[in-house]
């Protein structure tokens, strides 16, 4: 089956290929008794020219030849038939991006020490920056927080604050603003307790890193993230604290 499919795609270079030579420049060829040939010439010598005239091959003799005409205009549109990346995908040349999102966690797992427990839903927000090499490959800085979430090991509530560098790979942007893209981020957290929490546990930030897979359309942009906020919790004995969750998320890219 992968041969065969192979085969069926050499086929179609080589078709595609032919097309492109037959058409590509558009000549026409006047004979001295006033016969006409419009095609192109792949190939010509002191003696003999050859045409391809739509399916057909025509040697003819230079010394019948009249006169060869270029059709320029017939030329300049099919190049621009055939310049599928700039002309009919429309693709955009962007070379920095702003997105800001909104966000719902969920799915979510607190980790202190050896214990583990679901952790609630709730809301995210962020914004990044991005510059783009060869209009693929960004790099840039982001940051994000959430509203105050229930700390379940104890009374009381804290919220985050991860601060990233961001790498994202996208295809190219095309009319109307559209692509698609996975994102990759890594930055230090912060964990920041309310005054309740405070009385009987102190948190300290650590690691933040997440992968994540989403689309823009006409500068929409829909994320599905996930994402792990690493830190240390505790009074006098600390004990890795760790909070993963989902983040579905709608946006703007500007």
């Amino acid at each position: 089956m992968n041969i065969l499919n192979l085969s069926f795609k050499t086929v179609g270079v080589i078709f595609v290929l032919f097309l492109f030579t037959s058409f590509l420049t558009a000549e026409t060829v006047i004979l001295n008794d006033g016969t006409t040939y419009k095609g192109s010439i792949p190939h010509q010598d002191e003696n003999v020219i050859f045409v391809i005239q739509g399916s057909d091959l025509i040697k003819v003799s230079k010394k019948d030849i009249k006169e060869i005409k270029t059709d320029e205009k017939a030329n300049r549109d099919i190049i621009t038939t055939l310049d599928l990346d700039e002309e009919l995908n429309n693709v955009i040349e962007k070379k920095n991006e702003f997105v800001i999102k909104a966000g719902y966690d969920w799915n979510g797992d607190y980790e202190a020490g050896d214990e583990k427990v679901s952790a609630p839903n709730g809301a995210s927000f962020g914004a990044e920056f991005y510059h783009y090499i060869k209009n693929i490959v960004g790099i840039g800085a982001g940051i994000s927080g959430c509203n105050p979430r229930n700390a379940k090991f104890d009374k009381g509530e804290f919220w985050m604050l991860p601060m990233y560098l961001s790498v994202k790979v996208r295809s190219k942007p095309t009319e109307p603003y559209k692509y698609g893209y996975v994102v990759g981020q890594v930055g230090y957290n912060l964990f920041n307790p309310d005054d309740t929490l405070k009385k009987s546990v102190d948190m300290d930030g650590g690691l933040y890193y997440g992968v994540g897979i989403g689309i823009v359309v006409s500068h929409i942009v829909f994320e599905l993230l996930y994402s792990f906020n690493n830190g240390k919790a505790g009074k006098e004995d600390k004990v890795d604290f760790k909070y993963s969750k989902y983040t579905a998320s709608v946006g703007y890219a500007f």
